[in-house]
């Protein structure tokens, strides 16, 4: 008689693409149907709960070759999943300034970082391993650069709000987010994704637009869609230039 799994309910398992390793996250469902999709991290693939050994390596197999199928397609897909290297000397471009990034290794036990002069000075411990001195430089990256422009941000955001809104605006943060580029509270609060810190200027004037519409209208409807376009009309190819290199907006 073939095993079958019950009840289990996720795995992971790493697939390897043209030396990247790109994690597929199995979930075992109540469900009758197989589902597999493209994550912001990783690929899901959703097969029913009550599964033979054999049928979830056929899934398995067939949801590779799916993948291998989309990466053809959309080369650029692949980028969310390249994991980034940080290395002394390198050279980053972000919201229109270039900062070389400059490593420097200690007796501590935790990573530090600061600008000066167009330098990223980071400090790291002797004993952390490349993987996660990678991770944790990417958090400070984020961290370090979202505070170093904070004050211009603030100001942009807060001059475009009376200039074309005149709305009562609450706290305006920045902060590492992959599933939006920004976000207005029902308490008027703004949130920016630091990632748009990569992206040409014009392009995060939208979002900011985008935004502090949301102080009007806290949805997309086509009063939203109409203000915006007053602002900014060429916002759709604003939307197509994050679409097509949202994906290249990262630490």
């Amino acid at each position: 008689m073939e095993a079958v799994f019950i009840l289990k309910k996720t795995s992971i398992i790493h697939y390897n693409y043209k030396e990247t390793q790109i994690p597929i996250k199995i979930s075992w469902e109540w469900r009758r149907n197989i589902r597999v999709s493209i994550g912001r991290k990783e690929i899901h693939l959703r097969i029913p709960a009550l599964s033979s050994e054999k049928f979830v390596k056929q899934q398995i197999q067939w949801a590779k070759e799916w993948l291998t199928n989309q990466l053809e397609r959309k080369p650029e897909l692949l980028q969310r999943f390249v994991l980034k290297n940080y290395a002394h000397g390198d050279l980053l471009k972000i919201n229109d300034e270039f900062f070389t990034l400059y490593i420097m290794y200690e007796n501590r036990k935790t990573l530090g970082a600061q600008i000066k002069d167009q330098y990223i000075n980071v400090k790291v411990p002797f004993d952390m391993d490349s993987d996660r001195m990678n991770a944790t430089i990417k958090q400070l990256l984020s961290r370090t650069l979202s505070s170093y422009f904070m004050d211009e941000v603030k100001n942009r955001i807060t001059s475009f709000n009376q200039m074309y809104f005149g709305e009562i605006l609450g706290d305006i943060r920045i902060k590492y987010n992959k599933s939006n580029w920004g976000s207005c509270s029902a308490k008027k609060n703004i949130n920016i994704s630091s990632r748009i810190l990569f992206a040409p200027k014009p392009v995060q004037d939208y979002v900011f637009i985008h935004e502090l519409t949301h102080l009007i209208e806290l949805n997309h409807s086509p009063k939203f869609w109409k203000i915006v376009a007053s602002i900014v009309p060429d916002y759709k190819l604003k939307e197509k230039w994050l679409k097509e290199n949202g994906h290249l907006c990262d630490f």
